[in-house]
């Protein structure tokens, strides 16, 4: 029967990682392409601001890794 070792490890993740920017909100009528074309850059951005905030915890906890082993 395999062995399985559960191990706590502490996380500490800054604050500013914690939260993303909000996801825009919808243009109001009447919608053009102008509005259209800024909200395809404010979803970017948020998403961008996510991802990027997602991939510094994940190094972080690679590195908090590396140190428990």
């Amino acid at each position: 029967m395999p062995v399985t070792k559960i191990k706590f490890v502490k996380q500490n993740i800054p604050v500013e990682l914690t939260t993303c920017a909000a996801r825009p909100a919808l243009p109001d009528p009447p919608v053009t392409d102008a509005k259209v074309a800024n909200l395809i850059v404010d979803l970017i951005e948020a998403h961008d601001d996510c991802f990027g905030k997602n991939r510094r915890i994940g190094a972080l906890q690679e590195s908090t890794h590396e140190k428990a082993d």
